[in-house]
């Protein structure tokens, strides 16, 4: 059966180090790893920036900068991909600094070893694909939502629109986009059967197939 292929650049500027991270992932039975090496800072970025590799190991110390300053450069050029930091000092603030700055996750090369690492790469990778996959569906769900012939507006606990799709918007001559909210309420006709409405929801959380007459921002 063949192996996964992860493509990873490792960014360390101590070639010692990069043939002991190699090590590590050599022989694995589940994975195939292709691992790259830079050891420059700034050869190093301009790979990232290429947005070629599956997943990044970036050194703490890249000669007179740091692995800090390249997450940073490489979150603000837009890429996504998981960045590991590796340190050679296990350190509270370094670690926060690190995941502040974009870092997936922390490891102390001390304390590394073969399944460690494996791990931490597929994890990573995994939960990666997962935002990925969700962000997909959140723009499907958005086109359907947006062009949809039927009005459809979405409400919080307390009944105020928070979105609406351009059918509403249209039907009921009403637009939100400003900071104040629209309240369900005040489409209502009667307020009679919203108070009913309302209660209906407090009690049971939702509302199925009821009938009710609307007015627009006119008043018909």
């Amino acid at each position: 059966m063949p192996k996964d292929v992860i493509n990873i650049l490792l960014i360390e500027d101590d070639e010692d180090d990069y043939i002991l991270t190699r090590s590590y992932l050599t022989d694995n039975e589940r994975f195939d790893f292709k691992i790259d090496w830079e050891y420059e800072f700034d050869k190093g970025l301009e790979r990232v920036k290429e947005n070629a590799h599956d997943l990044y190991l970036i050194d703490y110390r890249l000669g007179s900068q740091s692995g800090i300053d390249l997450l940073k450069e490489a979150r603000a050029a837009g890429i996504s991909k998981p960045m590991i930091m590796l340190t050679g000092q296990d350190s509270y603030q370094t670690d926060i600094d690190s995941m502040a700055s974009g870092a997936a996750d922390y490891l102390v090369k001390g304390e590394i070893n073969n399944s460690l690492l494996e791990r931490a790469i597929r994890y990573n990778l995994e939960q990666y694909h997962n935002i990925m996959t969700l962000r997909e569906q959140e723009v499907k769900y958005r086109v359907l939502f947006e062009e949809s012939l039927d009005a459809v507006f979405i409400a919080n606990d307390d009944l105020e629109i928070v979105d609406s799709n351009f059918a509403f918007r249209k039907l009921l001559g009403v637009f939100h986009d400003s900071d104040e909210k629209l309240e369900l309420s005040g489409l209502f006709k009667n307020e009679e059967n919203y108070n009913k409405f309302k209660q209906e929801f407090d009690e049971n959380h939702y509302i199925l197939n009821r009938e009710i007459n609307l007015k627009d921002a006119e008043g018909s």
